[in-house]
């Protein structure tokens, strides 16, 4: 008798449903799955909860959800697949839009500032730009560069897209690994909150003759001596 008794008590135990797995009914006798889009890392739940932005989950009863891959996005919660950045336009990984330019693209907006300033419109992505002639794009948030024999003003952001012709040969153009070592000079943070004054300091970023020019040129269009 004290057998059974023990047999009995053990059959009327519960189970915990495992992760992935969710129950909210009482006296179920199994736990569902969660659905695709949805996750549940912990045992004992009694629901699932939706993947966020940026993730997703293509199978049911899943722990965890998964990020997108770079090139692709979902700004959606709860996706169960992500969508592919627009032509000229790609993405980080784990992205709810695409912010960034595909190579031989540039973007006409300073994403650094307006993420810095706030700027909510950005969760939509942004727009991107074919690489202006005779200049150099590598994607990303880098400006565009001027190839050898021409130049371009850095005072802002907006003024590196025009690309101007010298007339000397005293303009080396802006090469991916130039003798100032500083790539990140053409990054979009570069410009922000007044780090280019345009005033030719010498130094850093502000040095265009350094960036631009070969040794001994200086200014405009790499017309002016040192």
């Amino acid at each position: 008798m004290i057998h059974l008794q023990m047999q009995a008590s053990r059959a009327s135990a519960c189970t915990n449903c495992a992760g992935g797995k969710f129950s909210n009914v009482i006296g179920a006798s199994s736990c569902s799955e969660c659905a695709a889009g949805y996750y549940q890392p912990l045992e004992a739940q009694t629901s699932c909860m939706r993947c966020p932005v940026g993730k997703y989950r293509a199978g049911t009863g899943q722990k965890s959800c998964l990020n997108c891959a770079k090139g692709k996005y979902t700004g959606a919660t709860g996706s169960y697949g992500c969508e592919t950045c627009a032509g000229g336009l790609t993405s980080v990984e784990g992205a709810r839009s695409c912010l960034r330019a595909a190579k031989l693209y540039y973007l006409p907006n300073n994403v650094v500032a307006l993420q810095q300033a706030g700027e909510k419109t950005l969760r939509n992505g942004t727009v991107s730009e074919a690489c202006p002639d005779n200049a150099v794009c590598l994607g990303g948030l880098d400006a565009p560069r001027p190839s050898a024999g021409f130049w371009s003003d850095r005072r802002e952001y907006s003024d590196t897209f025009t690309i101007y012709q010298c007339s000397r040969e005293t303009c080396k153009g802006a090469l991916v690994t130039n003798s100032s070592g500083n790539q990140s000079c053409w990054h979009q943070a570069a410009f922000v909150k007044g780090s280019l004054s345009g005033e030719d300091d010498d130094s850093g970023c502000n040095d265009q003759g350094h960036l631009l020019c070969t040794t001994g040129a200086n200014g405009y269009l790499c017309g002016s001596c040192e």
